[in-house]
């Protein structure tokens, strides 16, 4: 049974490289990073030398961003954005700014009956640090003779301008669509709203948009647009599958990588198999899962992936996985036998998490390299990875081996950034 499963894995695995081969000419690897950034308190956000690991220079942040570092995007030019409840921060890379996205409601009108619009703005930096890109979704709204929403429509733009925020240029325009009627009384509860998504925030010549529904208790997803720029316009071909939780794209966008998370509500965290998956040109082939793997059914602990990154080569994935209980007690499932050995053995590898895994896609790939007690900052090339372990940064080659250690202090991943 055990070589049966290994020669389909071989199968589909043979498959996948095969088909990132077709999908990468010529061979190119992605371009590898050049910069590394760490936010740290009380400093600010202190570049390093990617040879050396010594101070290039620091720039002074708001003392909120040391809070929520993952609301802090950088791109490689050294431009910075952060946005929260109490407005943005940008760094242009010489000085800082002030801005803000406007969240504003207005009147308006349909076919006579009154409506209620909510105007929601985002924007992101970009990848060659020239534009800013905005983000602006429009709900209209209808309201029932009881004050409850009663229908809803959505209209989605997206521009870009300067760095001063001027000349704006449309790239894409989703109109308002037929009315969707809000049954519950709260239209975020059964209608759909876009979700956009770019590789680590940045816009390139890459933007997934995402159609989804908040739910009263999970949200659900449907199709999403993956935009590329060609001369004089964006256009999209729809994904070929649906993943609620994107993680990383190949350049020319013909391979996706993200992760069907569980679907527990309700207090309850493992009800089903948390799965990778990649999607590759019409194929689809399944990196991750759960249950089989760990066999935790019994159990309300789930073993999930936080993060992976496509090797520039394309020839592996690195990730990271991480445990729900966060090395505390766990409970039954909701339909779990208690089993002494079965909960003994599911302690011991939480444990041992969170953990980096590397998986080569080849031939003869083998089970995934694991790096214990370690998360997943980025590729620095095809065969050595950056991660975070022990409050520092350090370097390992894909078969799991330490090249050297970095002395850089960090407190999260999530404050770790690699361009």
């Amino acid at each position: 049974m055990k070589d049966r499963l290994n020669s389909q894995r071989t199968v589909r695995v043979l498959g996948l490289l095969i088909v990132l081969a077709c999908s990468a000419p010529g061979g190119v690897s992605a371009e590898a990073p050049r910069r590394l950034w760490v936010v740290q308190r009380p400093a600010g956000v202190v570049e390093y030398d990617l040879a050396t690991f010594k101070v290039i220079r620091t720039v002074e942040a708001p003392e909120r961003i040391f809070f929520h570092p993952g609301l802090l995007s950088i791109n490689p030019s050294g431009q910075m954005l952060y946005r929260d409840q109490d407005g943005m921060w940008f760094w242009d890379g010489s000085k800082a700014k002030a801005m803000r996205a406007r969240d504003t409601i207005v009147a308006g009108d349909s076919a006579g009956v009154p409506t209620r619009i909510t105007v929601v703005q985002d924007v992101s930096l970009s990848v060659d640090g020239d534009r800013l890109y905005w983000f602006e979704q429009r709900f209209e709204q209808t309201r029932n003779s009881d004050g409850h929403q009663g229908s809803q429509r959505v209209e989605y733009r997206v521009w870009s301008t300067d760095l001063a925020g001027a000349g704006a240029d449309t790239i894409i325009h989703i109109p308002g669509g037929e009315w969707c009627l809000c049954t519950t009384g709260a239209c975020s509860e059964t209608c759909g709203e876009w979700q956009p998504w770019a590789p680590r925030g940045l816009i390139g010549g890459l933007l997934a948009l995402t159609t989804g529904v908040r739910g009263q208790l999970l949200p659900r997803y449907g199709p999403t647009r993956l935009y590329r720029e060609s001369p004089g316009a964006w256009r999209y071909e729809e994904m070929a599958g649906t993943l609620p939780v994107l993680l990383d794209v190949s350049e020319d966008g013909g391979v996706v990588i993200g992760t069907e998370p569980d679907d527990g509500c309700c207090g309850w965290m493992n009800v089903n198999s948390d799965r990778m998956v990649l999607l590759a040109h019409g194929s689809r082939f399944v990196l991750y899962d759960e249950f089989p793997r760990f066999e935790n059914q019994n159990y309300d602990v789930s073993f999930y992936v936080s993060g992976a990154r496509l090797s520039p080569d394309r020839t592996a994935v690195a990730y990271t996985l991480e445990a729900t209980n966060d090395g505390r007690p766990f409970r039954l499932s909701s339909e779990g036998r208690p089993d002494v050995a079965d909960s003994m053995r599911i302690a011991r590898a939480a444990e041992a998490l969170p953990a980096v895994e590397v998986l080569a896609l080849g031939e003869h790939p083998g089970p995934p390299v694991p790096i214990s007690r370690g998360a997943l900052v980025g590729w620095l090339s095809d065969t050595e990875i950056l991660l975070a372990k022990d409050g520092r940064l350090a370097v390992f080659d894909v078969q799991g081996e330490l090249l050297r250690h970095s002395g850089v202090p960090v407190s999260t991943p999530a404050a770790v950034f690699l361009r």
